[in-house]
């Protein structure tokens, strides 16, 4: 069931399509941000397996025992799906998604990009695969799908910010 175009969507086809294109672009987000979450549970099981640089070991509870910064990660889940939801039923708008984009892409970049020793950086990544399983493709496509992340959320932002433009609200 659709629910029923609001006065500025009726006055304004545009904001529609943009609310639209930010439930798209949060969807695309979330689905990267699972195959992420899939990526490090996969690379620290290898890791540990292989006997590789613990220090290369991304995951954590609920896939193994310690809690760890991935634990915490997972809670991405708790601002993209409620905000997808509230955003179909029109209770969230351009000012949420900038404010999620924003914080999603900082700590993605601070995650993977900042310099420092438990960094996971997209060498530490590749590496992961190369030297456990053999297997660069994986390696590329797991650095293909951190750096997707990464232009999805700059995009959301981007959408939120057009769409604050076009409907005059945030």
């Amino acid at each position: 069931m659709t629910p029923t175009p609001t006065r500025s969507e009726a006055a304004d086809p545009r904001v529609g399509r943009l609310r639209r294109l930010l439930i798209a672009l949060a969807g695309l987000v979330t689905v990267l941000a699972l195959i992420h979450h899939a990526d490090h549970v996969i690379r620290g099981e290898l890791v540990l397996s292989y006997g590789v640089d613990r220090d290369w070991n991304h995951s954590g509870w609920p896939f193994q025992a310690p809690i760890t910064p991935f634990t915490a990660s997972l809670l991405v889940y708790l601002i993209l799906v409620p905000g997808i939801v509230f955003t179909v039923r029109r209770r969230f708008w351009a000012g949420y998604w900038l404010v999620a984009s924003l914080v999603l892409g900082a700590v993605i970049v601070l995650v993977h990009f900042a310099p420092g020793p438990k960094t996971e950086t997209p060498a530490v990544i590749f590496a992961s695969y190369g030297e456990s399983s053999g297997s660069a493709l994986v390696g590329v496509l797991a650095l293909v799908d951190v750096f997707a992340i990464v232009a999805s959320l700059l995009a959301l932002l981007l959408v939120a910010i057009r769409a604050r433009w076009v409907s005059g609200r945030w």
